[in-house]
């Protein structure tokens, strides 16, 4: 955190009387905060991050390219500067070659070079800021544009995406799986498959209605479709693992197998039988009885989940225009004609009711709308 304008800076060495002099010499242009040795310096990086951490070489207990290694894997966009002696300048030199270091000064350092290296080091700390967020932006634009063309397109494939995402959190529970963000992502992206779909599967898929041999094949296809469809997107290689390992069988090593693509392989067979009117009980047991295909400890947890005791979340009926962002809807929202406009377990956005007050507001609808704001088992 920048205050009054200057870029916070780390600097390191044991020398009390060299830190006070830097501070005076450096505080009309940075924020600085000095640390006497590599301990200190990492506790204060673990409390606050740093634009720019500069080090002494020559430091007992811990060295300052040791302590600049730790603080890379602390602070990515930490830039990092070492000081060294003549002595000491075959360490640095490695140091900037294996990338551990932005820039290496030689002590003494003429106080115009100091600030012209910090200088340079925020100029460089905010180009890698820039291009990252330029990047996750790019990313998630790309993505939410994905996702919002699946919804407006294929309704009932979207819905199918947001079930099987909080379902996979619900078995879940707390358990630790890693890039959590990458489940989620890997679900709400894995129906734009759908598309290598023919239209009258996808409404199969929809309903629940049975699938030839032929179609269950196509269908199991989706989500290797959705990963050649996101491959040129950056930065989503945890994602595609996700969509290339949903429904390998359990036995396949956990190695290959990533603990998300496990989870969306049961959560989607789950909805499945659901979506076929199959109760949650008979529903889990069924799945229980091919214990091959799934992990065992996903099993287990969705077992738990879905005990006859578990108390069902809260229905109401309301009109179609007075959805609100957050309710999910319980059943189908069709039209009077039977075209899918939203599909059960759909969440309910701030686009989706904009969309419904512009153009569905007036339109005749098939039966009443049933929402939920509650969570737990459906």
């Amino acid at each position: 955190m920048t205050i009054g304008g200057r870029p916070p800076i780390l600097f390191v060495d044991d020398d009390p009387q060299l830190l006070e002099a830097m501070s005076r010499l450096l505080h009309r242009r940075f924020d600085v905060t000095g640390a006497a040795d590599g301990n200190q310096a990492i506790a204060l990086a673990a409390e606050r991050q740093f634009t720019v951490v500069i080090s002494d070489y020559s430091m007992p207990g811990m060295n300052g390219v040791s302590l600049l290694r730790t603080i890379r894997t602390m602070q990515p966009d930490a830039v990092r500067i070492l000081l060294t002696g003549q002595a000491d300048l075959s360490a640095a030199i490695d140091a900037v070659n294996e990338g551990s270091i932005f820039r290496f000064l030689e002590k003494p350092c003429a106080s115009e070079t100091l600030i012209g290296a910090l200088d340079a080091a925020c100029i460089q700390h905010d180009l890698v800021v820039g291009e990252r967020v330029l990047l996750e932006r790019t990313l998630h634009g790309s993505v939410a544009a994905l996702v919002d063309i699946l919804a407006i397109s294929q309704p009932g494939a979207f819905g199918r995406a947001s079930r099987v995402k909080r379902l996979a959190h619900d078995i879940a529970g707390d358990l630790e799986v890693p890039n959590w963000w990458a489940v989620d992502v890997a679900a709400m992206v894995s129906q734009i498959g759908t598309i290598s779909l023919a239209p009258s599967v996808v409404d199969k898929l929809s309903t629940g209605a049975g699938l030839t041999q032929e179609e269950t094949a196509a269908v199991a296809e989706i989500p290797r479709v959705a990963a050649r469809i996101i491959a040129n997107i950056p930065r989503l290689d945890a994602v595609r693992a996700i969509l290339l390992g949903i429904g390998r069988p359990a036995g396949s090593s956990t190695d290959e197998t990533p603990l998300g693509a496990r989870l969306l392989t049961l959560a989607f067979a789950f909805d499945d039988l659901l979506t076929a009117s199959v109760e949650p009980e008979e529903a889990v047991r069924r799945l229980t009885s091919h214990i091959d295909r799934y992990d065992p400890d996903l099993l287990a947890r969705l077992h738990a989940l879905h005990q006859p005791q578990q108390e069902a979340p809260p229905v109401r009926e309301v009109t179609l225009d007075a959805v609100q962002p957050g309710m999910i809807f319980v059943t189908d929202v069709r039209t009077a004609d039977g075209k899918l406009l939203i599909a059960r377990g759909q969440e309910a956005t701030e686009g989706l009711v904009t969309r419904i007050n512009n153009y569905w507001a007036d339109l005749p609808i098939a039966g009443a709308v049933y929402v939920t704001t509650g969570t737990g088992p459906a």
